[in-house]
């Protein structure tokens, strides 16, 4: 049987790719911004040889440290798809391949991600195909399909998370598409755009559209979030949906309240079904003129408290769910407001098997109360 390519012969072979889609951006940018004999002063500057044109042989690691000392005065990549520190982190990628280090899965796909990010930022389109291709081949411990959400025993990543989500979402989409069309979802729409490797380890999350609503942004949507310690399947109303959220505040607490038990009521066999699952409520808001992705509170309640459940241990305090409801009602307020479960990894062992995928899937339909209300506040007529 024949040995597949290591990560380490991946990330080896995308350096290769990326290397040379980078020469006409690089010298490019210092023929526009330096002119003159700008190749002499870098072949000096980096030693490098020069043919008798006096072009250049470039190296890998040179090149991109052009781009890093060059980053302000030639070499800066707009629109933040692309940082300095990404440069640095593949200079240190070279490094490391020079010096025969062993890679993970973790280690590849990140370093194959900045490289892909860098490619499409300097409009190297086929480079950047040939990478995202590569980066969704790397071996990994769980192959190409999905088996489980595995983080009680493997340690999370942003990179794991990732990979584990991709998987999930396709046999969503095939073997549950049913289930979620009853709820008004278009399962084969794509979601979320590929997000940014997080340096910090965050959680990796994609989400459902529904088809009245495609632009999930300022729409409620399914969201499926795979974190640290637990997997979330939410039913989200963002906070950006201003219109949902102005005629939902409206609604008196008491049918809000009734909403609540009709979930947790279409809830109950999943938790049966699922044991250690945790139905949950959740507001957040958010700072309404921050640039950054601050928390200013979150209100995070498990919706057994509304009635209590003697079975799970949850005591009733319902004034848990009260709260939430105040904060999501106060007029100044622009929360999100997820309603759903969550299945923490320790405690929940069903969602490290592939019927996990069943829970989260019936966890989803379980909301239709709380998505027919947000359906009935979004095309309410205008007062």
């Amino acid at each position: 049987m024949t040995k597949g390519k290591s990560e380490r012969q991946y990330v080896f072979e995308g350096m290769e790719i990326l290397y040379k889609a980078l020469i006409p951006f690089v010298e490019g940018r210092l023929e526009e911004i330096r002119g003159g004999d700008w190749q002499g002063v870098i072949a000096r500057r980096y030693r490098l040889d020069r043919d008798e044109d006096g072009r250049i042989f470039w190296d890998q690691a040179p090149l991109l440290k052009v781009i890093r000392e060059h980053w302000e005065s030639a070499c800066r990549i707009e629109g933040g798809s692309v940082r300095r520190h990404d440069i640095q982190k593949l200079i240190d990628v070279r490094d490391e391949l020079s010096h025969y280090k062993e890679f993970n899965y973790r280690d590849a796909e990140q370093a194959l991600d900045r490289m892909s990010r860098l490619t499409k930022a300097v409009d190297e389109s086929n480079a950047a195909t040939r990478l995202d291709e590569m980066k969704d081949a790397i071996p990994c411990i769980w192959g190409n399909n999905f088996k489980g959400f595995p983080f009680r025993d493997v340690d999370f990543g942003h990179p794991e998370g990732k990979k584990v989500l991709s998987l999930a979402m396709d046999p969503l989409r095939d073997r549950y598409g049913n289930d979620l069309r009853t709820l008004g979802i278009d399962p084969r729409r794509p979601g979320r755009d590929d997000p940014q490797i997080h340096d910090d380890g965050g959680p990796a999350w994609n989400v459902f559209v529904f088809e009245e609503a495609p632009e999930w942004r300022k729409n409620p949507h399914l969201t499926l979030g795979i974190g640290h310690e637990y997997v979330s399947a939410m039913a989200t109303l963002p906070h950006k949906a201003k219109r949902v959220l102005d005629r939902l505040k409206d609604i008196d607490e008491e049918r809000l309240r009734s909403m609540v038990k009709r979930v947790l009521t279409e809830m109950r066999p999943v938790v049966t079904d699922c044991d250690g699952m945790e139905p949950r409520l959740r507001v957040r808001q958010r700072p309404a003129h921050s640039a950054r992705p601050l928390m200013a509170a979150h209100i995070d309640v498990d919706l057994r408290t509304l009635d209590g459940d003697s079975e799970s241990g949850v005591e009733r305090q319902p004034e848990w769910v009260d709260a939430a409801f105040h904060a999501l009602k106060n007029e100044k307020s622009n929360p999100e407001l997820q309603i759903g479960a969550r299945f923490p990894y320790q405690t929940c062992p069903k969602i490290a098997e592939p019927e996990a995928l069943d829970c989260v899937a019936a966890a989803w339909v379980a909301c239709k109360p709380y998505i027919d209300l947000l359906f009935e506040c979004k095309n309410a007529p205008v007062a």
